[in-house]
């Protein structure tokens, strides 16, 4: 019984990802504790390539307080002209975007 134990948790090291799935199931909306934040701020919705990004930060509450400064200092503190998106764990690249875990606002 043990062995079939063993081997099934192995299979899910080896082929799996056990680091997403546990921050998938604890942490639903913030950062597990391995995870950063990228926070990305847009002054004015429309014009979305115009943004500021501010990466590494420990969870969501940091990366919402990046972004209300931010608003704060353009005189947008209710985000009527911005906006604004915290992406969480970073897992990879793909043609020059990055695709994380879970975005939230």
């Amino acid at each position: 019984m043990w062995l079939i134990v063993i081997a099934a948790i192995g299979a899910w090291f080896y082929w799996g990802n056990p680091t997403l799935n546990v921050a998938n199931q604890f942490w639903k909306n913030d950062a597990a504790p391995w995870e950063k934040v990228t926070a990305i701020y847009f002054p004015d919705n429309l014009k979305t390539y115009d943004h500021m990004v501010t990466e590494d930060l420990n969870n969501v509450a940091e990366c919402r307080n990046v972004v209300k400064i931010q608003a704060n200092l353009r005189n947008d503190p209710d985000f009527h002209r911005g906006s604004y998106i915290c992406n969480v764990g970073k897992e990879r690249e793909e043609g020059g975007i990055s695709i994380y875990r879970l975005s939230v606002r």
